[in-house]
């Protein structure tokens, strides 16, 4: 069910943009899927400053490692698709919010009774639109199921949506010199 909803690509209205597509990933087996996971980091690059962006490193193992629970957002400017946010999540095994919490939080692939909310981010020109909105609802649709919810945000952005999800604050500090928070709900 996951997977047909991240196979789907449709398009949305946005002011500034023609139209945006969004793309889920599938398994980076292919050259080809390893170009969207490219995208993905090419979409970080655009949404966060320098020390908040995520290593290549860290964003391939989750697009390997859980390429369904990866969405990637495209925006048409001009008659090009740029890649202009993502929302990622994977699974986690619940027990795992009472050690410390991992740099590079591991993927379970046990029943989803835990969810890891990695990314949900757009570029600064499409925080707050519409278009954000609805791509916002589409994550909380994919894991509203899910009893534990864990996000750790590194903006204001991702702190609001995580408060608005229901999390509360579990941990603050700075991680590489930039602001971290982790949050939980369940």
């Amino acid at each position: 069910m996951i997977e047909a909803r991240l196979a789907a690509e449709r398009t949305l209205a946005a002011p500034g943009f023609t139209a945006f597509r969004v793309v889920g990933l599938e398994p980076l087996t292919t050259s080809a899927a390893l170009d969207r996971a490219a995208l993905v980091y090419a979409a970080d690059l655009a949404c966060y400053p320098r020390p908040l962006q995520v290593s290549w490193a860290k964003l391939l193992y989750l697009c390997a490692g859980f390429p369904q629970g990866v969405r990637l957002y495209l925006g048409e400017f001009g008659g090009v698709w740029h890649p202009v946010g993502y929302a990622a999540w994977h699974p986690i095994a619940p027990g795992l919010l009472s050690s410390p919490w991992p740099a590079v939080v591991p993927i379970s692939h046990l029943p989803t009774s835990a969810a890891y909310l990695y990314n949900y981010s757009v570029i600064p020109a499409l925080v707050g639109s519409p278009t954000a909105r609805s791509l916002m609802q589409a994550l909380h649709r994919e894991v509203e199921g899910i009893p534990v919810l864990v996000a750790d945000t590194v903006s204001e952005h991702g702190r609001r949506a995580a408060i608005r999800w229901g999390m509360t604050l579990r941990e603050r500090r700075e991680r590489e010199g930039a602001p971290w928070e982790l949050w939980a709900r369940g």
